[in-house]
């Protein structure tokens, strides 16, 4: 009989798709994926999801101190883990793969004796990043000066505009006690969500992210597994990039935003274009005015913008495509230095983020970006990793993965 894994994925789609893919991967001779999520999401999984799902009430929102009111979406868990329990024969699941976002999870899957693995799905940069800085008590930084955090690449040292530059809240949890912004340094918000795990995967490849991996691997003190990017299957099966469809039958659109060119004109216009000359743009539009400068400085270039979140910059990265980035809130700031200062196959828009990016700011940085050579042809070999297909390395890790918690089984 087949061992059954459970993946349990946070609210949203840029968490639902990494753990739908996930579940593609794990699922193998002699292994079966049964995705838990929020009933929220359950209009996005498609007919064609060839995985058995188990649907529980969506979780509350955030409240202050990270508390959640989770009474009927555990009521829901613990009810499908009391029926699966009950059928004759039929083995515990070998773990649960939970999203940090559905740490409250934890305890219903231990009643029943089920051992966790802490899922994140952004990339192992952001969570050693933010490690480091709690550990290195990095809210003593003066302007000028530089912190090295101890194991992590130098050119990822910590300066004064980082913190200045720190979004309100942690890039993907809760607010401090009290709310407000986080202090520099504060413990990340996803150590008590991984606690009691035995293991870590995240969604990035040891080619692209090794240095970060193996630090997160030192420090946590436990297995890290770099399993992605958990990208659609089309990513993988057209090198030629065409992102338009999610993969799994459906096409890929935004929500609630007016536009005068269909997603169809967009590829077309794209199309059009001499290869190497598009930019992909990583941003997050938060608020009309940064919007609008950035729409100005790209018509002015005629380029085309593109939302931008982990999976997307693995995109870009995958395809060869330079990234002019302009982080706002969330991950975003460390996604940046690791393209900029670690990778080297982007450039900001403006050092300092808290100021108004102007028209002019985003015009001068694309030109400099379209025309730095080196630059790509360096991402160009980073493209080399990605091109052929799912990672060889992240293959490794999830058979080295099935490994680990089978001897966990026994």
């Amino acid at each position: 009989m087949a061992a059954e894994i459970l993946v349990a994925t946070g609210p949203g789609q840029g968490h639902l798709r990494p753990c739908m893919e996930l579940c593609n991967h794990l699922s193998s001779p002699g292994y079966k994926a049964t995705l838990i999520i929020p009933s929220s999401l359950s209009s996005f999984i498609p007919l064609s999801f060839p995985h058995k799902t188990a649907s529980i009430a969506s979780p509350a929102r955030i409240i202050p101190r990270c508390d959640r009111i989770q009474q009927p979406a555990g009521q829901d868990l613990e009810a499908h883990l009391e029926n699966r329990s009950q059928v004759p024969n039929l083995p515990r699941p070998q773990c649960a793969i939970i999203d940090f976002q559905m740490g409250w999870t934890k305890a219903h899957f231990w009643k029943f004796n089920i051992p966790i693995i802490g899922l994140f799905t952004f990339g192992a940069c952001a969570a050693a990043m933010e490690w480091g800085t709690w550990m290195a008590k990095a809210g003593d930084i003066r302007p000028g000066d530089t912190l090295l955090i101890p194991g992590l690449p130098e050119g990822m040292g910590l300066t004064y505009s980082d913190l200045k530059r720190k979004p309100f809240g942690s890039p993907h949890g809760c607010q401090p006690p009290g709310g407000g912004p986080p202090k520099p340094g504060y413990q990340p918000s996803w150590i008590p969500a991984i606690e009691g795990s035995i293991a870590l995967m995240f969604n990035t490849c040891d080619d692209i992210e090794r240095p970060f991996l193996n630090y997160m691997a030192d420090h946590i003190r436990m297995p890290v597994f770099g399993v992605g990017p958990l990208l659609p299957a089309n990513y993988w099966n057209s090198p030629s990039g065409s992102l338009s469809s999610d993969g799994h039958g459906a096409t890929v659109k935004e929500h609630n935003r007016q536009s005068k060119a269909s997603e169809d004109e967009v590829i077309q216009w794209l199309d059009k274009k001499p290869r190497g000359s598009v930019l992909f743009v990583a941003l997050a539009a938060n608020g009309r005015s940064r919007f609008d400068n950035m729409r100005m400085g790209t018509t002015n270039t005629d380029t085309e913008p593109r939302v931008n979140g982990w999976n997307s910059t693995m995109e870009a990265i995958g395809r060869g495509i330079r990234i002019l980035a302009w982080p706002i809130r969330g991950d975003q700031h460390y996604n940046a230095k690791l393209v900029v200062s670690q990778l080297k196959v982007g450039i900001r828009v403006a050092d300092d983020s808290s100021e108004m990016v102007k028209k002019d700011d985003i015009i001068k940085g694309i030109e400099r970006l379209m025309g730095d050579e080196e630059m790509g042809n360096r991402v160009f070999a980073l493209r080399e990793n990605l091109i052929h297909g799912f990672p060889a390395s992240s293959e490794a890790a999830l058979d080295a993965f099935k490994d680990f918690i089978s001897q966990k089984a026994d």
